[in-house]
């Protein structure tokens, strides 16, 4: 059942969403297009109002959920890791059908879970103490790797899977890649005391991830590494300062960073020439950027984060018309994670006590 509140949301948004799109109509591919610069008037050309490829009301795939901080989407359903309110050690791994309905809780005793990631057997999943793999048919639980040497941050982890590896974010200073099996563990990256490695994307045979270092800003910022640990890692470029998340598609990388307001911004540099676009600044500790078509979706801490008062704004997005972060407006809380898949942008709002949900953009 959808709380009242949300009901309500649906009602408010249907009106914000009634005018169309005029930023771009929805890729088929979301890393399809690009910020577009110049040549954009601030009104997207419609009088005035400039609004997202896919708008609200789109729909709640569940409720009732309890802090749903990280997921990973395939043909089998939506992998989803919840912590709220739930006692240390008895975090879990929900996987709830994609066509909505009663979510399973696949697996559970997680302490903090985070970051998951998937293949066709296996869902894998970071928490406070290490890297577990779950059997997606049966729910068993194996203990791949204890990250307790290097340590894992709950929040601030990535996981990418690949046909022979797990490539790790700890949310600490390691880029950490093991077999999927856990065996043969490297740290492909190791930075200086008090830096975090909090977001990295795979392409090909490498890693390319993000590093922030307050200390010596100079030294954070995107870096690459191969993924077979045969080179030393390569400093890209120094932003950003503060990187949150990354996604790599062929024209760019797309990033958030940023942990504090209004320090938060969304950026994009061109692989072509090395040029960074800012799509919003003025934020509080953005994540988990997606592009469609033109548009740019991301998840913004709200305050207090993590409540059960669901708040406007956490969900939003940018576009070359807008020349600003605009909500796309369903009530919830942020920063919760974003995931494209099958045509649908799904996305999670992290309210606890049963006020979280997971839910969708798109047809």
């Amino acid at each position: 059942m959808i709380p009242l509140r949300h009901a309500a949301a649906l009602a408010v948004a249907a009106s914000l969403s009634a005018g169309g799109c005029q930023c771009g109509g929805p890729a088929a591919d979301p890393d399809g297009g690009r910020d577009g610069g110049a040549g954009v008037d601030g009104g997207g050309g419609d009088g005035g109002t400039c609004l997202p490829p896919l708008g609200w009301p789109g729909g709640f795939v569940t409720t009732g959920l309890d802090g749903p901080r990280r997921m990973a989407v395939d043909d089998s359903g939506i992998y989803v890791t919840e912590t709220g309110a739930l006692p240390p050690g008895e975090g879990r791994l929900t996987r709830v059908p994609l066509g909505g309905g009663t979510p399973l809780a696949l697996a559970s005793s997680f302490l903090s879970p985070d970051a998951v990631g998937l293949d066709s057997q296996y869902a894998y999943v970071v928490d406070d103490y290490g890297v577990w793999r779950v059997n997606k048919a049966t729910g068993q639980v194996a203990l791949l790797a204890s990250l307790a040497a290097s340590g894992a941050i709950a929040g601030q982890t990535d996981i990418q899977v690949t046909d022979q590896y797990l490539v790790i974010a700890t949310g600490y200073r390691w880029l950490t890649r093991m077999a999927k099996d856990g065996t043969s563990a490297v740290d492909l990256y190791k930075g200086a005391s008090g830096s975090a490695v909090r977001g990295v994307d795979v392409e090909g045979g490498w890693a390319y991830f993000l590093v922030a270092d307050p200390a010596t800003p100079a030294n954070g910022g995107l870096y690459r590494v191969a993924l077979d640990g045969g080179t030393v890692p390569e400093h890209l470029s120094a932003e950003p300062v503060g990187g949150r998340s990354i996604s790599v598609s062929a024209p760019e990388f797309l990033w958030t960073e940023g942990d504090t307001a209004p320090d938060g911004k969304v950026r994009s540099m061109s692989r072509a020439d090395g040029g960074i676009s800012e799509l919003a600044s003025g934020l509080r500790a953005p994540a988990h950027a997606v592009r469609v078509g033109e548009a740019v979706y991301f998840a913004e801490q709200t305050d207090p984060p993590s409540i059960s008062a669901p708040a406007d704004g956490f969900l939003l997005f940018a576009a070359p018309c807008t020349k600003a972060a605009s909500a796309v407006g369903p009530l919830g809380n942020g920063a919760g994670d974003l995931v494209w898949a099958g045509g649908r942008l799904y996305f999670t709002s992290v309210g606890i006590s049963g006020d979280g949900y997971v839910g969708r953009l798109g047809p």
